[in-house]
């Protein structure tokens, strides 16, 4: 071999090891890494890169598989993936996060019994066919991030998803958003539990706090010792929080110039004032509390009208507003929902308690969220420290009920809606173990989001595009007639998929695969209308408030009366008719919102004093007035609670659809929240699905598709081949030889 050819083929094999070496270094430098896939496949949210790099000791995350030799095949294509996006995170969070591939074979006895005694990891029997056998093998597919003491796992089911199923690919399986997993989870260990004065110091931000009080003595007897108490809470929170809270108190009493500007400056600021301690407005004292914790506040009264406020009534109030106005603490979801209330005396003699519809729902849900049940009827108020209030099957709602939920919409607490006309009868179905359906009353909560913006309409919505249920059938088997499971399209079972009546660039549907209601009613922008003979005036939707649609029927929808017609279609058959066309089911809507009881009497005050010559509960003094407007605050009002009920789908046999549609009410219950990292995170569409273009297709034009591709996959790489084989050759023909014989001597 010629000198040249042999310093050329040194000069080669030096290149490329420096490639591999440079490749080596840089693979643990982040900023050196580059992704070069069309859509950034492995470029991560701006969100998760501040989550990965937030815990301030190491967090672990582990991966537990089985190995690929021993993997069932379709979840063998998702271990590399799976290791290599950990991988990335791992790199992001420079240092922050440690990861370990674990292949369950190889671990040590310690690890595999860490895995499963502190961890929780087991395995899944799964089917195995090979062309020799068809047996089943235990497979580990799971995950777990551990911070300190505190862990949070993630099991095969929530790892992956069904991209394709059908007869011409099979089934192929990808990976669930891992991203946000991961976000999710250690969003969780790290913050969940932290304490309000750590929450502060990682968040940077400082509260203040400033308590608006009447002096001690001027205090009726059982709120004397009020003050007392509010510093003793105050000087522990500042103790924890290591400067990062700040309290003043401010006397408002008193009839020297000064005071009265004070007194105008609160209320014109906070819209605080004297609270009266009777109907009659004798006697009035300042309880309130004003906490701003950044560009965030909240105003809250410390008030009783006989009973004594505890220290931790006090603490309770106080800490519930700071979580709410702190980021980082897990969202805390005030429930309201027809559920009777758990009976602890019918548990202790053995009596059957009383069925509930949505305590199942508060299960899964507690695995992201603080779930507390809230009884508005009963006159109390929505706990500081719930920032979402869900409204499941609102009916029967007393005035106070109203007044509670409107009260926490003025301080911008959050709304999440799902109201329909009809839904499940609970006691009905336990009795005679079918599903039985009834009507729902909204009664004046129904007015109550109209003059917010939100008007659910009446009737049961149906489309040709809709979801099958299981039904039995009667077939003939060896000339028996035998009753079996089958399954018919049921047009009250609307079907939403992404671009089939799901918004995909809305942040409650992007990224989701699939929703389905169930006799879900119209939600519409309402209108004002004026007053007629046979109808009272009706408000709109306010000036100061947007609506953004995200759940909407298609074109060929229609409505029916009531249950038993929608039913009635299952058999008949639903086509559309000439008033079909395309409805809103679902309604985000943002802004400011006028209260409904502003310049309204209080519902449920103590009655009028014997002897009293006025009652002036009318008066804007009778209470702790609400606000005119709210803050800055979000609802999303979906007309159907059956998507979400546990008990409802699985009499149905939807129960596979109800994942898609907690997703769905996960969505609702972060929107608009003060940390919107997550959802963020969540809705990045996921673009790893292969053949979902294909599917949509018809089948001649899928066909023709396919060969198209197998036939550019094959002339691209020959045609990049042939250029550089043409180039190579116009180089060569253009070299000319060198006559060294005259350059001799």
């Amino acid at each position: 071999m010629r000198p040249a050819k042999w310093n050329l083929l040194f000069g080669a094999i030096l290149v490329l090891a420096n490639v591999f070496a440079f490749n080596g270094i840089l693979s643990n430098f982040h900023g050196g890494r580059m992704d070069l896939t069309e859509r950034g496949d492995w470029t991560l949210a701006p969100e998760t890169v501040e989550i990965l790099r937030e815990p301030e000791e190491p967090l672990e995350i582990y991966f537990f598989f089985t190995p690929l030799e021993k993997q069932h095949q379709l979840l063998r294509p998702l271990i590399p993936l799976m290791s290599d996006s950990l991988r990335e995170m791992e790199a992001a969070s420079e240092g922050h996060v440690k990861l370990h591939l674990i292949d369950w074979d190889t671990a040590d006895k310690e690890l595999q019994t860490r895995a499963g005694e502190d961890f929780g990891v087991k395995p899944v029997t799964v089917p195995i066919r090979t062309a020799d056998e068809s047996t089943t093998r235990l497979t580990y597919f799971s995950m777990v991030i551990r911070y300190g003491d505190r862990s949070e796992r993630y099991d095969m089911s929530d790892l992956y998803r069904v991209i394709n199923s059908d007869a011409d690919t099979g089934v192929v399986l990808g990976l669930q958003n891992i991203e946000y997993l991961v976000a999710k989870g250690i969003t969780k260990v790290v913050r969940g539990f932290a304490s309000i004065g750590a929450s502060l110091l990682t968040s940077g931000e400082t509260a203040n706090v400033t308590v608006v009080i009447t002096p001690s003595e001027q205090m009726p007897a059982h709120m004397k010792d009020l003050e007392g108490r509010m510093r003793k809470v105050l000087d522990r929170l500042a103790m924890d929080a290591g400067g990062k809270l700040k309290s003043e108190f401010v006397d408002p009493t008193g009839k020297t110039p000064e005071k009265s500007a004070l007194r105008a400056r609160l209320k014109r600021e906070h819209g605080v004032r004297e609270i009266p301690l009777d109907l009659e407005g004798n006697e009035k004292v300042w309880p309130w509390v004003i906490v701003k914790v950044g560009k965030k506040s909240d105003v809250f009264p410390l008030f009783s009208y006989s009973e004594e406020i505890s220290e931790a009534t006090v603490r309770e109030a106080l800490e519930g507003t700071l979580k709410g106005l702190i980021p980082g603490f897990l969202t805390v979801v005030g429930v309201v929902s027809p559920d009777p209330k758990p009976d602890p005396m019918a548990q202790m003699m053995g009596k059957p308690e009383a069925p509930g519809e949505f305590r199942q729902l508060n299960a899964v849900l507690g695995t992201e969220y603080e779930m507390k049940d809230v009884d508005l009827n009963s006159g109390s108020p929505v706990p500081a420290d719930v920032s979402v209030l869900l409204i499941l099957r609102p009916k029967d709602m007393t005035e106070r009920a109203l007044y509670e939920i409107d009260r926490f919409v003025m301080r911008g607490g959050r709304l999440v809606v799902c109201a329909d006309t009809h839904g499940v009868d609970v006691q009905g179905s336990m009795a005679e173990q079918a599903l039985k359906m009834a009507s729902t009353d909204l009664g004046t909560f129904k007015e109550l989001l109209a003059s917010w913006g939100a008007d659910v309409g009446e009737g049961v919505l149906v489309d040709t595009r809709c979801d099958k249920i299981a039904i039995p059938k009667t077939v003939m088997i060896a000339g028996q007639r035998v009753q079996v499971m089958g399954d018919a399209k049921h047009p009250a079972m609307l079907y939403f998929a992404s671009g089939e009546g799901m918004t995909p660039s809305s942040q409650l549907t992007g990224g989701l695969a699939s929703v389905t209601l169930a006799y879900a009613a119209p939600v519409t922008v309402s209108e004002a209308r004026p007053a007629a003979e046979s109808r009272p005036a009706k408000t709109g939707k306010p000036a100061t408030v947007t609506t953004e649609t995200f759940l909407t029927t298609s074109a060929e929808s229609g409505s029916v009366s009531d249950v038993a017609s929608a039913d009635a279609l299952l058999d008949a058959g639903y086509k559309a008719s000439g008033n079909a066309k395309e409805r809103t089911v679902g309604l985000v809507l943002r802004g400011k919102f006028p209260s409904w009881f502003a310049g309204k009497p209080v519902p449920g005050l103590p009655p009028k004093k014997e002897g009293a010559q006025t009652r002036p509960a009318d008066d804007e003094d009778s209470g702790p007035p609400p606000s005119a407007i709210s803050k800055d605050t979000t609802m999303v009002v979906i007309g159907d609670a059956d998507f979400i009920s546990p008990l409802f789908m699985s009499w149905t046999d939807l129960s596979e659809a109800l994942k898609g549609n907690v997703a769905l009410l996960r969505n609702a219950i972060d929107i608009g929240g003060s940390d919107p990292a997550l959802l963020k995170i969540r809705s990045r569409e996921d673009m790893r699905r292969p053949l979902t273009a294909l599917r949509k297709m018809p089948e001649a034009d899928r066909a023709s598709a396919t060969s198209l591709a197998r036939w550019l996959a094959l002339v691209f790489p020959l045609g990049i081949l042939l250029v550089l084989g043409v180039v190579w050759r116009v180089i060569q023909a253009q070299r000319k030889s060198i006559d060294l014989t005259g350059m001799e001597g």
